[in-house]
């Protein structure tokens, strides 16, 4: 049995899964699965005025922390839910019950930062940590790491 991560919202219980299926979709919305991490995250490039992306001595993209996007959110997060529901109706032999944006977003009761937060676990656990990724200074995922050591 595959151990789903949840998530409550008004009141009801929902597994969540970030996978190939959520991603597909998410490249098919966004262009680039990096964009959309960039907003969930909250990162942007620097821009200089001629709206060239500004870069350190060594050549590397500038960024900056902004808030989270709550479209990437309100986007991904209905996916993941759906995908996670399908695994468990697979699991249980049952057939699969979607839950709609509407009806998701009608009972919406938490804080879209946690929500944002609780994607990026997600992401962690789909594609790992790796040695390269804490390298690269232009990930967003190295800020999301230093904040959680920093609580």
């Amino acid at each position: 049995m595959v151990n789903l991560r949840r998530i409550t919202i008004g009141g009801n219980d929902y597994p969540v899964k970030m996978d190939i299926n959520v991603i597909a979709d998410i490249q098919e919305k966004y262009g680039t699965y990096e964009k959309f991490q960039r907003d969930v995250f909250g990162m942007q490039y620097v821009l200089d005025d001629s709206g060239e992306i500004r870069k350190d001595e060594d050549g590397n993209a500038l960024m900056r922390r902004v808030e989270p996007s709550a479209r990437a959110v309100a986007f991904a997060l209905p996916l993941m839910i759906n995908e996670g529901l399908q695994i468990e109706a697979d699991e249980m032999r049952k057939s699969f019950e979607p839950v709609r944006s509407v009806d998701l977003f009608a009972s919406w009761d938490m804080d879209y930062i946690k929500a944002a937060e609780l994607i990026w676990e997600e992401i962690f656990d789909c594609f790992g940590r790796s040695d390269a990724d804490e390298d690269d200074e232009d990930n967003p995922k190295n800020a999301q790491r230093a904040k959680r050591k920093s609580r």
